[in-house]
């Protein structure tokens, strides 16, 4: 039995934080993504088939890379683009803060690209 997907209702979507996932300096970023948000879009594109481990998402705003990290711990390869250098050097910290436990998982590790 495969799992369902309440598509109509999208509660708690925002009660999810991300201390601890990402480095201190990156919660000045002003939009950050919510977790919970992101990760509920992640699971309901897994159980409805739409994206399985392995593929690739692209995010054309990277910012810190919170999308990366739900992508990443899922097995999914997520190549973001970035317009602030700052804002990517945050996002290539979170990456690091997490590399060495996704490899040992054998996970990708995002990859964040400056430009628009």
């Amino acid at each position: 039995m495969s799992p369902t997907v309440d598509v109509e209702h999208w509660e708690g979507c925002y009660d999810k934080g991300w201390k601890g996932l990402i480095v201190d300096a990156a919660f000045a970023h002003p939009a950050k993504m919510s977790r919970a948000l992101v990760a509920r879009i992640f699971d309901e594109l897994f159980v409805l088939g739409a994206l399985k481990r392995g593929d690739c998402v692209i995010d054309p705003f990277g910012g810190i890379g919170t999308t990366g990290i739900e992508a990443s711990s899922r097995g999914v390869l997520a190549v973001m683009c970035e317009l602030e250098p700052k804002f990517v050097d945050l996002a290539r910290q979170n990456a690091e803060l997490h590399r060495r436990d996704w490899e040992a998982m054998g996970l990708p590790v995002f990859e964040v690209v400056h430009g628009d």
